[in-house]
């Protein structure tokens, strides 16, 4: 597998003549200018990956207009408001509602992804 980093969460991973991407950034600059962030990643170019995953929606984690071609968009909704499980569900989850995974212990964010896995333990 070949990953190469972008800066920031940026990466692309290749392998087997597939390749994801993940949290494209984009232009940064009024943010940088704004608050003050240095920010000398250069920009990304030539990314046209198969899959592209943005892990939540922070400007510098989803500029989907970052990257080329026709990739299967995953998206994440963690801080977005939008419903968890559908309309009929609330943004929030307790962890018991979250089955089939189970807790790994307290952490300081009870919203932590890092706090779940799969009951068998496997990863994908």
């Amino acid at each position: 597998m070949r990953v190469e980093w972008f800066g920031q969460s940026a990466f692309r991973l290749d392998a087997d003549g597939k390749t994801v991407a993940i949290d494209p950034f984009g232009d940064m600059s009024a943010l940088s200018r704004d608050r003050g962030i240095q920010w000398d990643y250069p920009a990304i170019a030539g990314v046209e990956p198969d899959l592209l995953l943005v892990t939540h929606e922070h400007s510098d984690h989803n500029a989907v207009e970052a990257i080329g071609g026709k990739p299967a968009v995953l998206r994440s909704t963690a801080g977005t408001g939008a419903p968890a499980g559908g309309k009929d569900q609330p943004a929030y989850q307790p962890p018991a509602a979250r089955a089939p995974f189970k807790s790994l212990g307290p952490t300081p964010d009870e919203d932590s992804p890092a706090r779940l896995s799969p009951p068998d333990g496997r990863v994908g």
